[in-house]
């Protein structure tokens, strides 16, 4: 009986299993559920007078509102799936500052951080408005007590405001499952990143897209433009789109048109995502209207750009395809390597770039020991009466360092900013130099910088800074000569230091900055505690921008920016929380560089290094949005950001792309960088390289003094006389087309050298180094071999003890992190 029972339920089963697999069922797909809540804050009027803003010292007003307790962090409202903000308030009564915009700042507020996302909605009228702050972006990971709230800045001070907050509503998805629907997530056709879009949107036949300009007639040499229209056909409202377009041909850069176009786009895998620019207009489109966008810019192949197939996917929420578009500028990064190959014998050797290019630093030394220092034997010592400069009746030893460019003057900011760059190169690519044999010949460069540092800091009794040694020498003075800085009449009492009127927290925070880069490379304890004590200084001296003599010369537009990043490194160089309060203090709301990495901003690395959080979206945001906007269609693609010294802003460009890519395993850059250094090497339609002595269409002529070989003036010696090849030395590079660059010593825009020109350079080399080595094609890898040294140039010579660095340092083998020390 057992055995039967057993097999009539055996049969019952069998029979059941297949009148299910005769059912067919609905797919079961993951599909993004839009969820919302409702904040619920105080809504009633506020009366509020206006105090004053210690950073712009017009007044500000502002009201805060806390999340509900189970959102009570950033990380909670993240792990819910909310990623927007959408604050609608009311302004009745306000007072602008006089000759001031007054404006609105939707804000998030944790520890001591404080952040807009660099968003400003001018007021300009009492009203109803509303605005939209991403919180993807400013972190995602923080577990502090989270306040949320307006501020509304720029208004008189001590006047009155009155307003309030209307609502304020959390937008995000969450991932569940369901079965299929009328409205598809699309065929998945749409290319890289359409999967996302898939959970993320809809797709239907009654919403769709029409364009006007985008049949490939370009509007200029490889400029394009086209206008979108959204039709919405079905019964549903539509809050935000984002449409897919096929592309013929190849688009090598989006135009950044933000303030004015209600369009943006990112082109990225062979697609244009087109959406709109909803700080200009909004992406709501009723049920059975249509609204139309303009413009959206690009540039692209000459032979046409054409527009060959568009997909529509919408939200009925707003701001649903934020966290898409983010990760879309992530992926297209530079747009990858698109300068074409133009010179095809030109050899892209970055093993050579980078053991050449840190012989400008050779070029440019000066003191008592150049001539057993450095490594061209044309160079010798110079201005040694550096050594006995006094500061209020003591004796200062201020000798050494570098020469600053073509000139012999020693500005502080430029060279603390040239250290610094070196030390993040090493810290990001320090394999490149192990593998090139240029480890020994950079730390000799780097030992002489901060030896330099050291020497210009006056210490009290108490070991405090008292000064800081920030200029040696005239720079009015110095340029009215040319000659060898060996034969310069003497500049006695030609140095200047920090005082109370004067504290150059700018430059000093810099130096900092630079101090704590090379004890991150090295370990060097006594780097390190001078690094610590000159940020000291700056910090608890009033803050100001350097204004005496070399505010002429190298005027900084602020001190934040210096001292952020001296924070960061201190912070990841020693682990004391205290760094990171002094980080986000002044910087913890930044997200925006606003420029590429120079002299006069690292923001751009300020970011990067962040101790709170990560800065990826907006600095990824920021580095393609230059490269959109800066990128010449008509010259090989080349991204000229500023005519003056353009090669310098191009490389330094390069190694913050580089270095994010580094920093966050990304490749996004990589390619593109390696296509821009292709170009500075040769690769352009006026054959030119920017490099000295890297090869035969280098420039010949660089305005510096010390290697032109001459007394007297450069005038009617510009093409005529170079007694000395400055190899590896980066040019100013070209003001508009490499076809109108001159060559020329009389051109300090275009063909001066700098410190601050081959910093950038030594780290793109680095960077791109490593770039061939683990991702480069055979034939690129192949090329990568270091010169021996009497092939570079017959002008060298051999530096005692060239196995090793210079400087006998005190090794710190503690780990900052842990508190343990590395075996």
């Amino acid at each position: 009986m057992r055995k039967k029972a057993a097999s009539r339920i055996l049969a019952y089963v069998l029979t059941l299993c297949m009148i299910i697999g005769s059912i067919t069922w609905p797919e079961i797909t993951a599909k993004a559920e839009s969820i919302t809540k409702d904040l619920k804050p105080d809504t009633g009027w506020k009366t509020v007078t206006a105090a004053t803003d210690e950073w712009s010292d017009y007044g500000k007003a502002e009201i805060r509102f806390s999340p509900s307790s189970d959102l009570a962090s950033m990380k909670a409202i993240a792990d819910a799936g909310y990623k927007t903000l959408k604050i609608t308030y009311a302004v009745d009564t306000f007072t602008a500052a006089s000759g001031q915009n007054a404006g609105v700042m939707p804000f998030a507020s944790y520890g001591s951080s404080w952040s807009n996302n660099d968003k400003w909605i001018d007021l300009s009228k009492s009203g109803q408005f509303e605005t939209v702050l991403d919180l993807s972006s400013i972190s995602t990971t923080s577990t502090e007590k989270v306040a949320f709230g307006i501020q509304v800045a720029n208004l008189q001070e001590n006047s009155t405001i009155k307003f309030r907050i209307v609502s304020a509503v959390l937008s995000g998805t969450k991932s569940t499952s369901g079965g299929s629907s009328g409205e598809s997530g699309g065929s998945g056709d749409s290319g890289s990143g359409s999967a996302d879009l898939d959970s993320i949107g809809n797709t239907s036949s009654s919403v769709t897209a029409s364009l006007a300009d985008g049949d490939g007639t370009a509007k200029g040499d490889g400029y394009y433009e086209t206008e979108i229209t959204i039709n919405n056909k079905s019964n549903s409202y539509v809050a935000d789109w984002i449409a897919v377009a096929d592309v013929s041909g190849s688009v090598t850069a989006v135009k950044d048109y933000s303030s004015w176009s209600a369009l943006k786009g990112v082109f990225s895998d062979g697609k244009l995502y087109i959406y709109p620019n909803t700080s200009k207009k909004s992406g709501a489109v009723n049920a059975g209207s249509s609204v139309s966008y303009s413009k959206l810019g690009y540039t692209g192949t000459a032979n046409g750009v054409s527009i060959t197939g568009v997909k529509v996917y919408y939200s009925s929420q707003s701001g649903a395809f934020d966290s898409f578009i983010g990760s879309l500028s992530s992926s297209s990064g530079g747009a990858g390597d698109n300068t074409g190959e133009i010179n095809t014998d030109v050899e892209y050797n970055y093993a050579k770039l980078l053991q050449e290019s840190l012989y400008l630093y050779d070029a440019n030394m000066c003191g008592s020991d150049v001539s057993a220092k450095s490594e061209f034997s044309w160079r010798s010592n110079c201005h040694t009466e550096d050594a006995k400069t006094t500061y209020n009746g003591k004796t200062v030893d201020v000798s050494g360092g570098y020469h600053d460019a073509g000139d012999h003057a020693k500005f502080g900011l430029p060279q603390a900013y040239s250290a610094t760059v070196l030390g993040l190169a090493h810290m990001e690519f320090a394999e490149a130099f192990a593998d090139t044999a240029t480890e020994a010949h950079y730390k000799r460069i780097m030992d002489r910088f901060v030896a330099y540092f050291e020497r210009c800091t006056v210490l009290g009794s108490d070991g405090s800074v008292q000064a800081f040694c920030y200029q040696v020498g005239d720079g009015n003075v110095d340029h009215g000569y040319w000659g060898a800085p060996e034969k310069q009449s003497s500049r006695s009492g030609q140095a200047t230091f920090t005082s109370d009127s004067d504290t150059c927290t700018d430059i000093v925070s810099e130096t900092a900055a630079a101090l704590a880069a090379y004890y991150i490379n090295y370990k060097d304890k006594k780097a390190l505690s001078y690094a610590e004590k000159l940020f000291t200084y700056a910090d608890t001296k009033a803050k100001k921008n350097s204004s005496g003599p070399a505010s002429s010369f190298y005027s900084s537009d602020s001190w934040e920016d210096d001292y952020a990043l001296a924070a960061a490194l201190l912070y990841k160089a020693t682990g004391k929380s205290a760094y990171a309060t002094k980080y986000n203090n002044v910087y913890g709301g930044r997200t925006n560089p606003n420029w590429a990495l120079c002299w006069n901003n690292v923001a751009q690395a300020a970011l990067l290094y962040s101790p709170n959080s990560s800065k990826k979206s907006v600095f990824v945001e920021n580095q393609s949005g230059l490269i959109a906007s800066k990128t010449q269609s008509g010259d090989n693609n080349f991204c000229l950001i500023d005519s003056w010294g353009s090669a310098r802003y191009n490389t330094a460009h390069q190694m913050t792309g580089l270095m994010y890519d580094t920093i966050y395993g990304k490749t996004d850059y990589s390619s593109w960088a390696n296509g821009q250094m292709k170009y500075i090497l040769g690769n352009n339609a006026g054959s030119k390289c920017f490099v000295v002595g890297y090869n035969k269409y280098s420039s010949k002529y660089p305005h510096h003094r010390a290697s032109s070989g001459y007394q007297g003036s450069v005038t009617g010696n510009a093409y005529t006389k170079q007694a000395h090849v400055l190899v590896g030395a980066l040019v100013g590079g070209p003001a508009g087309s490499s076809t109108t660059y001159v060559d020329s010593s009389e051109d300090y825009n275009q063909n001066e050298v700098a410190l601050d020109y081959n910093a950038g350079l030594v780290g793109a080399a680095a960077g791109l180094y490593l770039y061939v080595k683990n991702s480069g094609t055979d034939e690129e890898k192949a090329v990568q071999k270091v010169v021996p040294k009497s092939e570079v140039s017959s002008e060298l010579r051999t530096i005692s003890g060239e196995s090793g660095g210079g400087m006998t340092t005190e090794v710190d083998t503690k780990d900052p992190s842990t508190g343990s020390t590395g075996s």
